[in-house]
C-alpha cells in the first residue's frame, strides 16, 4: 500500500500543477475531476466537471460524467438539466430518451413529460 499512496500523491501533484499551468483546458478540468471521483470528493469532482464544461460546453463524455456524479449524488435538477442537454446533442441514442425520462420521474416532478417523452421518442423509432 505504500507505493499506491505515494502514486495517489504524484498524481494530485500533476493534477494540480496541470490546472494551474493550463487553467483554459478542458481536459485538465476533466482529468482533475476524474481524480477527485475516484477519491470520493463528488462534490468537487462536479465542480472540476462543471469549470470543464465551462470551456468546452458539447463534450459529451464530460456531461455523461457529469449526469452519472449528478444521480449519485441526487442532484436531481441538474441531472435533468444535464440529461436533456445530452438529448438535444445526441437524440438518435437511446439511452438519452430514458435516462432523461426516468431523471423527470426521479426528480419527483409529475410523470407525464416523462410518458410524453416516452411516447416521441417511439414516435421517431418508426414501425420497425
Amino acid at each position: 500500500q505504500p507505493c499506491s499512496v505515494g502514486r495517489s500523491r504524484r498524481s494530485r501533484a500533476f493534477d494540480s500543477l496541470g490546472a494551474r499551468k493550463n487553467m483554459k483546458s478542458h481536459t485538465c478540468w476533466h482529468v482533475f475531476g476524474l481524480f477527485h471521483r475516484s477519491r470520493g470528493n463528488y462534490a468537487q469532482a462536479i465542480r472540476c466537471y462543471l469549470q470543464a464544461l465551462r470551456i468546452e460546453p458539447d463534450h459529451f463524455q464530460i456531461l455523461r460524467d457529469l449526469a452519472i456524479l449528478q444521480v449519485q449524488t441526487r442532484e436531481l435538477d441538474g441531472f435533468v438539466e444535464t440529461r436533456h442537454k445530452l438529448l438535444r446533442d445526441k437524440p438518435g441514442v437511446m439511452q438519452n430518451w430514458m435516462a432523461l425520462a426516468v431523471g423527470l420521474k426521479l426528480s419527483g416532478r409529475n410523470s407525464k413529460p416523462a410518458r410524453k417523452l416516452l411516447d416521441s421518442w417511439m414516435k421517431t423509432q418508426g414501425d420497425d
